[in-house]
């Protein structure tokens, strides 16, 4: 089928525009590695099913070997660290940096794996990055007794500048990792079956994810609450309050959380692995996978939920062209 891949890659920039905002809330109250262990054990447990439904064969050991390495890249690297940026940037800064992503692609792309994009398709690539990072970037004027200084982090507090630096490693961290998770997958993805390649993907990266977890959990010392809850004896009244609310909350939580992680785990990865396998280029694949806040801002324009800059539809709109470089 004709424009398959970048179909695919275009409903998986869908998928995620949906479900990165209950994230974003979720990633205030929970670590980055919870939030992605989370992720990975819906999307393998669904891929599991779909894997035995189908029938389908089990992949070479070269395309095995390929895939798992992309996960532990793209998906155990490439999402902890993005959360981890998100958590000490706010969102508008770390998810500008991702656009940096399909230019990185497309030109590693023909260097590694013989991809030569057209013309068009390479002006449309530029077109999507450069409006999706202008849509996303937004300036804030700094507090007073700040000398005037304009920066794009919300952090304005003691520490910030420390926190921002960090966060920016983080970002580019994210950055590579998820670049070469993106071209091995291409490479992996190889006449394999979506459903195995997906698990192989997934899987592995969410057992390094769920390890680190616990190993971090080992590691952090029990303060406030959590070390009275462990603390022989009835605990404090005090402890108990907050310790029930603390249960009540994650019970209530547990609902959106799991919808947010089939939607943005199994659905979305696999549209995005259909995106990369399909596609006439891996960079188109890319770029056309990075346009989800476009979706966001035409959904609030369109539905009305939120009042959209003349600015930002206008940026919306470029970006919807760029697309049609890319496909066209």
């Amino acid at each position: 089928m004709p424009l398959l891949g970048e179909l695919a890659a275009l409903g998986a920039a869908l998928v995620w525009s949906s479900s990165i905002s209950g994230f974003a809330q979720f990633g205030k109250r929970h670590s980055a590695l919870a939030l992605t262990t989370l992720k990975g054990c819906v999307a393998v447990l669904f891929l599991i099913a779909a894997w035995a439904a189908s029938g389908a064969a089990a992949p070479s050991a070269q395309s095995a070997g390929l895939l798992v390495l992309s996960g532990l890249l793209g998906v155990a690297v490439g999402e902890p660290t993005f959360f981890l940026a998100l958590q000490r940037l706010g969102p508008e800064l770390p998810t500008t940096m991702m656009c940096l992503v399909p230019v990185l692609v497309a030109g590693l792309g023909g260097t590694f794996l013989g991809e030569r994009a057209g013309v068009l398709q390479l002006v449309g690539i530029g077109v999507v990055c450069l409006s999706v990072a202008a849509l996303l970037w937004r300036r804030r004027s700094l507090p007073a007794g700040t000398d005037g200084a304009v920066i794009a982090s919300p952090l304005y507090t003691p520490g910030a500048a420390a926190a921002r630096r960090t966060g920016i490693g983080y970002a580019l961290l994210s950055i590579l990792a998820q670049a070469a998770g993106a071209l091995l997958a291409r490479r992996g993805l190889r006449g394999v079956h979506m459903f195995p390649a997906t698990l192989l993907r997934i899987g592995p990266a969410t057992a390094a994810v769920a390890a680190a977890l616990l190993v971090a959990q080992r590691l952090r010392p029990q303060r406030g609450m959590l070390a009275a809850m462990n603390r022989p004896g009835e605990p404090p009244p005090e402890a108990r309050s907050e310790r029930d609310d603390w249960q009540r909350a994650r019970v209530r939580a547990v609902g959106p959380l799991l919808v947010f992680s089939f939607l943005g785990s199994f659905v979305g990865y696999l549209l995005e692995g259909s995106g990369l396998k399909y596609a006439s280029t891996v960079g188109a694949a890319s770029a056309l996978t990075f346009t989800y806040p476009v979706f966001t801002v035409l959904a609030a324009a369109l539905l009305g939920r939120r009042r959209v800059a003349r600015r930002q539809l206008a940026l919306a709109v470029v970006a919807v062209a760029g697309v049609a470089l890319i496909v066209v």
